[in-house]
């Protein structure tokens, strides 16, 4: 059977924005065309204010009709500072189109398979603080690149061929405040030797 395009298959498409506060910046209209392709996405999609502080677009995702088609009209919402892509078909190439997105703050892509050569696209989104990895494909030689992100506090690695070797990679990162690591190699002395290098970060196992 011939796989249906993402661009081709209707979606429920719902738009939530928070209530204007004083504080808060209008973001920008989001492109004509990007938001023709978004409501045409099967899978879930949801657009919202940030924050009454940060004020900017979430774009949710999900299901695996949404590949790395989707991401060229997501790369060019203005002001995008959440992105979550989960169970999608979103591949390590499809990051490429996400370069551009100078104000992205939190990345989800549990569930795909961005891998590590992903990884070293992501490490050029420098404004990033939270970063969701579970169940990527990523391995211990994919950690080098999360040190491209020097404001990066809060990572998931679970569920992912991470071992004690892969650790070392993170002791450098002292802005790390949140760390999961469920569902990996880590053992109980490899977590506890990061935490004397990470004193203020709670790590979860």
């Amino acid at each position: 059977m011939k796989r249906r395009s993402p661009t081709l298959a209707l979606v429920t498409f719902t738009l939530l924005l928070a209530a204007p506060t004083a504080s808060a910046v209008e973001p920008e209209p989001i492109p004509e065309s990007t938001w023709i392709t978004i409501q045409r996405l099967e899978g879930i999609c949801f657009f919202n204010n940030w924050s009454p502080i940060e004020a900017g677009w979430r774009v949710f995702l999900q299901g695996k009709q949404v590949d790395d088609g989707a991401l060229p009209e997501i790369g060019k919402i203005p002001g995008l500072t959440g992105l979550a892509l989960h169970d999608t078909s979103v591949t390590a190439a499809g990051m490429e189109q996400l370069e551009d997105l100078t104000t992205l703050t939190s990345l989800a892509l549990h569930g795909t398979k961005v891998g590590d050569s992903g990884l070293a696209r992501i490490g050029s989104l420098k404004r990033l603080t939270s970063l969701g990895l579970f169940e990527t494909g990523v391995t211990d030689s994919g950690r080098t690149h999360l040190k491209k992100l020097p404001d990066l506090s809060v990572l998931y690695l679970g569920f992912n061929d991470v071992s004690d070797a892969g650790l070392v990679h993170l002791r450098e990162m002292s802005q790390l405040r949140v760390l999961y690591l469920g569902g990996t190699r880590v053992t109980d002395a490899g977590a506890r030797r990061l935490q004397r290098s990470l004193p203020r970060c709670q790590i979860y196992r």
